[in-house]
């Protein structure tokens, strides 16, 4: 009985506890850096989260520092059931954009397309960010436009053939600061991307709906390291809570709980090669 009350305690608590960032948010203008000022943050959803979107969203817009732009990418079909408790955002600061389905990389291509001189931070759409989650991923920011930070990552092991294991028995939530190309940036927790980061396949999205389909993280992964990109996580100590409704949907059922991630990142492979090559390390302050 307890394993399916705990949940929606959970829930409850989570947002009371949002209510009353959000409550604040409204009281106040937002406060934008001159770092953040350059930043854009992009997600998509689809109408299987629609009902805990907004949610999501009052964390996003009530954040200790403001991006330059908060923008929402949904597929055109999926624009009629779009919730009102959404779009009332809008007076908030949020922008809804209409776009082309391109399923999970809507995150981020259209927006990359638009504004390629901009900054970019992912996020995703079924999580309570923490108020300092934007505060301390930009914080962690050196002035290394080659660096991809990230709040949460996993380590992209190779064995002895120097093959990479399956994705189930890679090192998971990496949380101290270090930098290394065999560290996996996970969207969930965040994503800062400078301009000029990416190859120029990027927006190839023949591509990326060819090779990984239902991974934007590897595509994007694969795109930065070609570029001479590597990875660093911020060491922030942050917490990601999902929504109790939305475990059940996404792809993560596919790709980590299944095979799907193996299955493409095998695909980008035999494609591009192994991404990485250097040794990692901590960052000490």
């Amino acid at each position: 009985m307890w394993h399916k009350i705990r949940p929606h305690l959970k829930y409850g608590a989570l947002r009371s506890l949002l209510a009353i960032r959000w409550s604040r948010k409204r009281q106040k203008v937002a406060v934008r850096t001159a770092f953040s000022s350059k930043v854009i943050l992009t997600l998509t959803s689809y109408p299987p989260r629609f009902p805990t979107l907004h949610l999501t969203l009052q964390s996003l817009l009530a954040q200790s520092v403001a991006p330059a732009r908060t923008i929402l990418w949904i597929a055109t079909e999926d624009m009629d059931q779009l919730p009102l408790a959404v779009r009332e955002l809008q007076r908030y600061g949020l922008e809804i954009r209409e776009c082309v389905n391109r399923r999970s990389f809507d995150k981020l291509v259209h927006a990359l397309s638009l504004y390629p001189n901009m900054y970019f931070v992912i996020a995703d759409d079924d999580v309570l960010y923490q108020e300092d989650w934007m505060e301390t991923l930009l914080a962690a920011y050196s002035g290394n436009d080659r660096e991809i930070i990230c709040h949460r990552a996993h380590r992209m092991t190779i064995d002895d053939k120097g093959e990479v294991i399956p994705y189930r028995q890679w090192e998971k939530f990496i949380s101290i600061a270090m930098k290394s190309n065999q560290l996996f940036p996970t969207g969930i927790g965040g994503v800062l991307y400078s301009p000029g980061i990416f190859s120029e396949d990027v927006l190839k999205s023949e591509l990326y709906q060819t090779l990984c389909p239902a991974a934007d993280d590897i595509w994007f992964y694969f795109m930065a390291l070609r570029n001479g990109a590597t990875v660093r996580t911020t060491g922030a100590r942050q917490r990601f809570a999902l929504w109790p409704s939305t475990e059940a949907v996404g792809l993560k059922n596919d790709n980590a709980d299944g095979d799907g991630n193996d299955r493409q990142l095998q695909a980008m492979i035999a494609k591009f090669g192994l991404p990485f090559g250097d040794t990692e390390s901590p960052i000490r302050n």
